[in-house]
């Protein structure tokens, strides 16, 4: 499972640097200032967020999806959603969807609160989103399993402790963000990696072990 931090390049590196290159990629917002063509270079993995939880900018957003376009290594850009709300994010997926491929990358889409009563759109990868009941729900959880089966990418965000770490590393998920790496220093961020690093480890002696 992949942690998708909010840091710089060189940060990033340093955790590669430190054996965490299965674990490490970076996600990037239209409020973040990266540095595209060094992100390339390095050869990490990165995914793009939308910035709606902060509150959606439509002008900003364009811009930023002139700014990452073409450049590899991209996971997904998350297509504006609504949080809390399936009906409207689908909507929004609708509307934005053409523009966000045309970036040249893959689509994700917002799982929100109410999505189990709507029909799941065709995307790329899918991010668990929505408010904490919705995340920790048994929906949320279905929701992953057939996101799984269509063989899509499943990000999950808000991930801000080891304990929610394990919930979606134990669902299958394969990346996760969490706000609370922008603040607690990158002690905290090489701590999340060396957890999901031995989850990791334990789930492929298990496998090797059936």
């Amino acid at each position: 499972m992949l942690l998708l931090a909010n840091v710089t390049v060189r940060q990033a590196i340093r955790l590669l640097n430190r054996g965490y290159d299965q674990n490490v990629g970076i996600l990037t917002t239209p409020l973040l200032s990266i540095n595209m063509k060094e992100l390339a270079l390095s050869g990490m993995p990165w995914a793009a967020d939308n910035g709606a939880f902060s509150g959606f900018d439509a002008h900003r957003f364009r811009l930023f999806l002139g700014k990452i376009k073409g450049y590899s290594n991209c996971l997904f850009v998350v297509c504006p959603d609504v949080v809390g709300d399936a009906v409207a994010t689908v909507e929004m997926f609708d509307r934005w969807q053409g523009e966000v491929l045309c970036s040249g990358q893959s689509i994700a889409f917002v799982l929100q609160d109410g999505q189990e009563d709507l029909e799941l759109p065709d995307a790329d990868s899918y991010f668990v989103g929505g408010s904490t009941r919705f995340k920790l729900s048994a929906v949320a959880t279905d929701l992953i399993r057939e996101c799984k089966h269509r063989g899509a990418w499943v990000h999950m965000g808000r991930v801000n402790s080891k304990r929610r770490i394990r919930y979606a590393h134990v669902r299958g998920v394969d990346s996760i963000d969490g706000t609370c790496m922008r603040f607690a220093g990158f002690g905290a961020i090489v701590d999340m990696c060396e957890y999901i690093s031995m989850l990791d480890t334990y789930k492929r002696i298990r496998k090797h072990n059936e």
